[in-house]
Formats: structure tokens, C-alpha cells, sequence
């Protein structure tokens, strides 16, 4: 099933919480959002491999096709509840000069305490689409058995000196549920 992505602008407000809403379109850091909720989260690394990326993937990031990437998963965990999970994918031309470092720097940390710290960091603006399991990209949720509902997510590409990697941020119902308490 091809996945409809959609800027902020081309989803009416009525069809999402405005708590969600706020959070998925937030411009600031998620890593600093969790922080507020509780300062006890965890990164839970699922993978971080040398990978072919989804096809979507390649044309986001205007990949040639059939090229490699550094494809990182993680969970957060709040409370001992996977919140959210996290995909990244880097390029191989994004890792090289002084991004070779991000390779080295990641371990449990959050990706986005490192790309916030740029201060010559670029990004576009979020495309958000509601994901069901007949998706490709739902893909990142198969551990996860509970969850058979539909997936709000967020993608963006940000750039370091002009060089993109993508991030994917699965909001999951645990997440959902205190969006909508907050609001």
C-alpha cells in the first residue's frame, strides 16, 4: 500500500488530537520534549547496520538506487513503555569529512541531541502520514506484537554541511494517550 505523506497544511485539524497534532509538527527537538515528561528515558537500540533502504527511503533522500545506508532503530522508553521508535537513515555520502563522527557518537544516545547541537543544522518540514500494518513502512513495528493499530509518523530530512539523513518517528498509543492528557 503506498503511503500518503502530507505537510501540516495538508492535514485538517479535525482529523487528529490537537495534542498530537502539536507534538507531531513541533519544530524543536523530541529529545527535549521527552526530557520534560520525565528525565528518566531510555534508548533501546534495536539496529544499526549497513542496510539497502526502503524504496521510499532512496527517493526521499534522492538516493541512487541499489546504494547502501547506515540504517539506525531505537525505542525510547518512558516508564518501562516504548513511547515512540526511531529510524534513521544515513547515506554513505552523508558520513564522510567531519560526519564520519556521528557513527562513533551514537551508542544509546538520542540522534537528535546530536543534530540539534549543529549549529549549522538544516531541516525540512515534517510530512506526517497515518500508518497501518498493510504499509512497507510499518515495517520498524513488527517487534512490537501488541500493535496492530493505526501508526501516526513523522519524517524529515535534516542536513549537516548539506548532507541529508532521514528520520522517522513512529508515535505509538502510549505516547498518543499522554499527548491527549496533556491537552
Amino acid at each position: 500500500m503506498k503511503t500518503a505523506w502530507r505537510v501540516k497544511a495538508g492535514v485538517p485539524s479535525y482529523k487528529m488530537d490537537p495534542g498530537l497534532r502539536e507534538c507531531l509538527f513541533d519544530p524543536g527537538s523530541t529529545t527535549a520534549r521527552f526530557k520534560q515528561i520525565s528525565p528518566h528515558f531510555k534508548i533501546r537500540v534495536l539496529q544499526q547496520q549497513w542496510q539497502q533502504p526502503q524504496s521510499s527511503e532512496i527517493l526521499f533522500l534522492q538516493m541512487v538506487p541499489r546504494t547502501r545506508a547506515l540504517i539506525r532503530e531505537v525505542e525510547i522508553v518512558l516508564h518501562d513503555v516504548v513511547w515512540m521508535v526511531a529510524r534513521t537513515v544515513i547515506p554513505a555520502t552523508t558520513l564522510t569529512g567531519s560526519q564520519r563522527r556521528l557513527i562513533d557518537q551514537l551508542d544509546e544516545r538520542p540522534i537528535g541531541k546530536l543534530l540539534f547541537s549543529d549549529p549549522h543544522l538544516k531541516r525540512t518540514e515534517y510530512e506526517v502520514a497515518l500508518l497501518t500494518p498493510a504499509h512497507k513502512e510499518y515495517a520498524p513495528l513488527a517487534h512490537l506484537k501488541f500493535i496492530s493499530d493505526p501508526i501516526w509518523v513523522r519524517r524529515s530530512l535534516f542536513y549537516l554541511d548539506h548532507k541529508p539523513l532521514m528520520l522517522i518517528e513512529y508515535f505509538l498509543p502510549p505516547l498518543v494517550e499522554e499527548l491527549r492528557k496533556s491537552s
